[in-house]
């Protein structure tokens, strides 16, 4: 996604390049169209895979705090999809949504390690402190 929307702003230098890159392949409209589909994919994924108990409760749950930042990138995204060279900001918004997705993703499943003791999902690295002797 980061690597997507760093293109949204170049569609006229990579045509007039030569460059077949998928916005000049798509064109911004759609490409910015498109932009929903791995955003709403991510979310969709937390589902499938708490569902499967490939992942704790507590991940999806915190993973879901990041839904305001997944919801800026693609608002303002189509905002601004009329003029290309005003989205150049759009790959500072997905760095943000994936960094901060990463990190409540990893906070919950620290958490997850810490409430279930018993569950697979225990990290005993973290409760075991006999290193530290």
């Amino acid at each position: 996604v980061i690597l997507f929307c760093a293109h949204f702003h170049q569609e006229e230098g990579d045509r007039a390049a030569g460059k077949m890159s998928p916005i000049v392949r798509l064109g911004v409209d759609r490409a910015v169209g498109l932009l929903q589909i791995p955003v709403i994919g991510v979310y969709l994924l937390h589902i499938v895979f708490l569902c499967t108990g490939c992942l704790p409760l507590e991940c999806s749950m915190m993973a879901l705090m990041s839904v305001p930042s997944a919801y800026k990138l693609v608002a303002f995204a189509n905002a601004n999809v009329k003029d290309p060279s005003s989205l150049a900001p759009a790959k500072i918004y997905a760095t943000k949504w994936h960094a901060l997705h990463g990190l409540l993703l990893a906070a919950g499943y620290i958490i997850s390690s810490m409430v279930h003791l018993d569950s697979p999902y225990y990290l005993t690295e973290l409760h075991d402190l006999s290193w530290m002797v």
